[in-house]
């Protein structure tokens, strides 16, 4: 269910502070292809809110119970069809 990931909320090169410094937007190309350490880099995370989680159980309930429902209901019908195939 993709609405319950967590994930970066940001996806620029640089941290946050660095992306809106004044002195940063001029200069941005001074910075590309940048390498930080990983205890340089400063991620702000996506954590779903439990409303967004009943939200995702409330369609996948609505859109996906339903048609597997339906879809098991052809499953069988052809299963009983190819049985009555055999008789004959």
């Amino acid at each position: 269910i993709t609405l319950t990931h967590t994930y970066p909320i940001e996806n620029k090169s640089v941290n946050p502070e660095q992306w809106n410094d004044e002195e940063f937007q001029p200069n941005h190309h001074l910075y590309w292809g940048k390498l930080f350490e990983p205890n340089e880099v400063k991620i702000t995370w996506h954590v779903p809110s439990a409303k967004e989680i009943g939200f995702s159980f409330q369609l996948f309930h609505e859109l996906i119970e339903l048609a597997m429902t339906r879809l098991d209901l052809l499953l069988e019908t052809c299963k009983f069809m190819q049985y009555l195939l055999t008789l004959y």
